[in-house]
């Protein structure tokens, strides 16, 4: 199901279907360059077709530049995927340390689901990574509040993964 044309607007707290992965990176899109000042991303793998492509990538990095003030963080169970391969959100991380923060969970911390909160208010929820229906939702303060209470605590656990690092000679 396709997102109203002026999604996504600070009052419209509906659940808006999403079907398919393009509705996803859709919403994504559309979201990212609205965001003022904070990310917060839920993500079972780094490597999805949609934190992976080189337009969210390209968005992030757009977003960070924006203000000092600006913060991408990222939980993830598993980067084997990733780095198997050049991810940009693995070198925006490495060139912008102070901005991005990606932190492995622990293992009694991984879930399954897939989410991003943009300002403690807009959520675009996906329930398993690879599973093709979600929603999103532009006002949804209350449902990131609870969201975000356990993903700071389940942050507070995580670890970098050292293979992200990137060494200096």
């Amino acid at each position: 199901m396709a997102l109203p044309a002026d999604w996504p607007t600070e009052q419209d707290s509906q659940r808006h279907p999403l079907e398919h992965a393009d509705d996803f990176l859709g919403a994504l899109q559309r979201l990212i360059p609205r965001t003022r000042r904070h990310l917060v991303i839920q993500a079972p793998t780094l490597d999805t077709e949609l934190l992976g492509s080189a337009d969210i990538g390209d968005l992030i990095g757009q977003f960070i530049r924006q203000s000092r003030f600006c913060r991408v963080q990222l939980l993830f169970n598993d980067a084997d995927s990733a780095l198997a391969g050049s991810h940009r959100l693995i070198t925006l991380a490495r060139r912008f340390p102070s901005y991005i923060t990606l932190l492995q969970a622990q293992p009694d911390d991984r879930q399954r689901a897939a989410w991003l909160i943009a300002d403690a208010r807009a959520l675009i929820w996906r329930p398993r990574e690879r599973y093709a229906e979600g929603y999103a939702c532009a006002a949804a303060p209350l449902a990131a509040r609870g969201l975000l209470r356990d993903f700071e605590d389940r942050w507070a656990r995580g670890r970098p993964d050292p293979r992200l690092r990137q060494l200096f000679l």
